[in-house]
């Protein structure tokens, strides 16, 4: 299966062939649609599958718009953030903290005891509990740095705020689930 970015090359090049724009949408499916899932839960929890479905067409509609000297992560992920937003101040929701913010973590030792699997769930639970009393925009950026891997440059540009802001966050998500673990380890 070749990458979005070769699919993408593809489907610029040969518009109207109805198959090259079929293999796009099904390999940017694919490769997508699991991670903006979880991106939107965070921001948007009762409501993510639906907006999935909608981003994943506007992607799919907006397609002649992207530049591909630009990183399509970032692309998709902007359009993803914005239209959770538009969606938010459309239905005047307040966001929710996310409960499951914590599920992709996985143990580091690969030990899958049980023990090991409860130490685990409670220090998920702290990691969870701490960003729990942050901001969505915070929320966002942990997700995009710690579950993503995202670089603080992409972070910027997906968020549309200063690099040096990206950072100053990190380093203030970093104390506070380090303060919050700190608590947990004394316990």
């Amino acid at each position: 299966m070749s990458s979005p970015i070769e699919s993408l090359t593809i489907y610029i090049q040969s518009r109207s062939d109805t198959a090259a724009r079929q293999e796009l949408f099904d390999n940017i499916w694919q490769t997508y649609h699991k991670r903006l899932f979880f991106f939107i839960r965070n921001i948007v929890p009762n409501e993510a599958e639906d907006l999935l479905q909608e981003i994943m067409l506007k992607v799919f509609q907006n397609l002649e718009k992207y530049n591909p000297f630009y990183s399509f992560n970032t692309w998709i992920y902007t359009i993803a953030k914005n239209h959770c937003i538009n969606f938010l101040n459309k239905k005047k929701l307040v966001t929710q903290s996310t409960d499951s913010l914590g599920e992709n973590i996985k143990s580091e030792t690969g030990d899958s005891s049980p023990e090991n699997r409860f130490l685990d769930k409670e220090m998920t639970g702290q990691i969870e509990q701490a960003l729990s009393g942050f901001e969505p925009e915070f929320r966002e950026i942990a997700y995009l740095r710690f579950y993503e891997g995202f670089t603080c440059r992409h972070i910027s540009k997906i968020m549309s705020i200063p690099n040096g802001t990206v950072k100053s966050r990190l380093h203030t998500i970093r104390q506070k689930i380090k303060k919050a673990l700190e608590k947990y380890n004394e316990a």
